[in-house]
């Protein structure tokens, strides 16, 4: 009981601020902003010309990549729960490869994993466990977003618009790239570990065993947040696409 009551107060400042990230997401993406986007669009375009209507999309791309890389890096420093698995290595349960998923959605399959990279090997810097994770990382939430972006693009997600085909098709992009991490995240750490940080191969094994086991929860977990993050603001995700 005491334990639950002196944590209570770090759990909740972390609930505290994911709310506050994600509400920052879906009033960017209020049917209101939506409209005084298109409008800027067009002043801008009434003014420059297309160039200026071309550098604003460059702009916006940018400035959304920044603000999704945030996302992804909150998500992961002040959502995670830390398993530690041997002196000096741990691993983690969180939702962050959710936000990379939809990152990847929003902005495109290179815009979206470099948001979800970046975010992601960054908190992982700021973290003394997961420092030395950081180039791992970086490759593979990038190839995450790469393949689920790259899928939702193949398949016609964003011209979608029977809601049970939303669902599937949400559901199959996102397996894709999460599918990837579940495979390689546990065997390119085990190599890494192994051959670049030289860990002996006992210990470099137990943290194969669990990290699988964890990557495979967190995919599962991370594959329903983000369809149901999707179905809940994907008709005005439509009127501010990237891709």
């Amino acid at each position: 009981m005491f334990l639950i009551i002196k944590t209570a107060p770090f759990v909740t400042k972390k609930i505290v601020i994911l709310k506050s990230c994600f509400y920052v997401l879906i009033i960017s993406f209020l049917p209101e902003n939506a409209n005084r986007l298109r409008k800027d669009e067009n002043d801008v375009y009434f003014r420059y010309g297309n160039g200026g209507k071309q550098m604003n999309r460059k702009l916006r791309i940018i400035v959304y990549t920044g603000m999704f890389a945030v996302l992804n890096f909150i998500a992961f420093t002040y959502g995670k729960i830390n398993i530690p698995i041997t002196e000096g290595s741990a691993t983690a349960i969180h939702i962050a490869n959710a936000v990379v998923v939809i990152s990847s959605w929003f902005l495109g399959p290179v815009y979206g994993g470099l948001a979800g990279a970046i975010g992601l090997s960054a908190a992982d810097l700021m973290d003394p466990l997961y420092a030395v994770s950081a180039p791992k990382t970086f490759f593979l939430k990038f190839m995450i977003g790469f393949i689920a972006g790259s899928a939702a693009k193949r398949n016609g997600l964003h011209t979608e618009q029977d809601r049970q085909k939303i669902l599937m098709k949400t559901a199959l992009s996102s397996a894709a790239g999460l599918g990837f991490n579940v495979i390689f995240d546990p065997l390119i750490g085990y190599l890494y570990k192994k051959f670049v940080l030289r860990v002996p191969a006992e210990a470099a094994s137990i943290i194969l065993a669990w990290s699988a086991g964890v990557t495979l929860l967190n995919a599962a977990v991370c594959l329903i947040v983000s369809v149901l993050l999707y179905l809940a603001l994907y008709k005005t995700f439509r009127s501010r696409f990237l891709l």
